[in-house]
């Protein structure tokens, strides 16, 4: 193989491999179900997320809010007991570089919405449309979030104990 080949077939590699993580009619659907929910005002915060807080670790964004849908907001209300988050929980979250953002840096959406897998699909969008992947089980969300109880690594399952 010419030496010229080797980088060249490197690059069309993992070109191909982010290809597999973006299903776009995946993304385009989710960011459609999130907007008609209007999601700032119809999702809760998460726990202990009443505000824009400020992260160190993330790789998300050093602001960050994060909402869960009614079937996390009900599970948590709940207050039972629970191994893993029902199916068609949504956690959205937005990351912002300042406190005072207006345009925010990124969006991100973890759906539990396949009952045969009971596995999360990610989604993560730069700015505002501008998708960076859409795919069940994204290996570096994966790596990163198995540190979280069910794969959330913001909060914990119910019951949530006030610290």
């Amino acid at each position: 193989m010419p030496r010229r080949l080797g980088p060249l077939l490197l690059i069309a590699a993992a070109a191909l491999a982010a290809a597999c993580d973006r299903d776009s009619a995946a993304a385009d659907e989710i960011l459609d179900q999130i907007e008609r929910d209007d999601f700032r005002n119809s999702y809760e915060r998460a726990p202990r997320w009443d505000r824009r807080l400020r992260t160190e670790a993330s790789p998300h964004g050093y602001w960050i809010d994060i909402y869960v849908n009614e079937t996390m907001s009900d599970a948590i209300a709940a207050g039972v007991p629970i191994d893993a988050w029902p199916q068609d929980s949504l956690v959205v979250a937005e990351g912002w570089t300042t406190e005072d953002d207006e345009g925010r840096e990124f969006l991100l959406v973890m759906a539990k919405s396949d009952p045969a897998t009971n596995a999360w699909s990610w989604y993560e969008w730069r700015g505002e449309d501008d998708l960076i992947y859409a795919a069940p089980e994204v290996s570096q969300c994966v790596r990163c979030h198995e540190a979280g109880e069910d794969l959330v690594r913001s909060f914990e399952l119910p019951p949530i104990i006030d610290p």
